[in-house]
């Protein structure tokens, strides 16, 4: 038997919203959580259902932002971190703009000196920046994480991925 959503009812739980991109030469701005699961992203990449929203009736309140690089290389991270910013917006405003180099990753490999892999801050929970303030994202309410460089981005960035994570939990209706 097969029950439907309970009125009134929200259930909470402890999972991150996701969203990975891949950079590219000669783009200057990328955003985070836009495009959702399905053709060229899997649960792999983002864990968005909705381009830019969360399902209704589901909120989420955000305690920490987190950058991640992927499969990428000292030069690459440095380069990443030292010449861009994030602006994490929800609704009509921008909750925080910083340097990337505040964002850190709290996971990953940190240094591997044989294959010259390395990433933004070490891969512990303790490392991460949280927000003195939660941020709530809202039913229905539009939100996006974007990561901007202030000059062109070097060769050395191209080809990674970058991974970007909300830390916190999330709101649903109870079935």
């Amino acid at each position: 038997m097969r029950f439907g959503r309970v009125p009134g009812l929200l259930d909470e739980s402890s999972q991150p919203l996701y969203d990975t991109l891949l950079l590219a030469v000669g783009t200057l701005q990328y955003r985070f959580f836009t495009v959702p699961i399905g053709g060229a992203k899997t649960t792999l990449l983002t864990n968005m259902q909705l381009a830019g929203v969360l399902p209704a009736p589901q909120s989420f309140v955000v305690h920490a932002v987190r950058i991640i690089c992927k499969n990428a290389t000292t030069v690459g991270v440095t380069d990443l971190i030292n010449r861009t910013r994030c602006n994490f917006h929800v609704g009509e405003k921008d909750q925080l703009l910083a340097p990337t180099c505040l964002f850190s990753a709290g996971a990953g490999v940190y240094n591997n000196i044989t294959t010259d892999v390395a990433q933004n801050g070490f891969p512990v929970a303790t490392s991460l920046w949280t927000l003195m303030k939660p941020v709530v994202i809202g039913v229905s309410q539009a939100f996006y994480v974007d990561l901007t460089y202030d000059v062109g981005p070097a060769t050395a960035c191209a080809g990674f991925q970058v991974l970007c994570v909300l830390d916190g939990y999330q709101t649903r209706g109870v079935q």
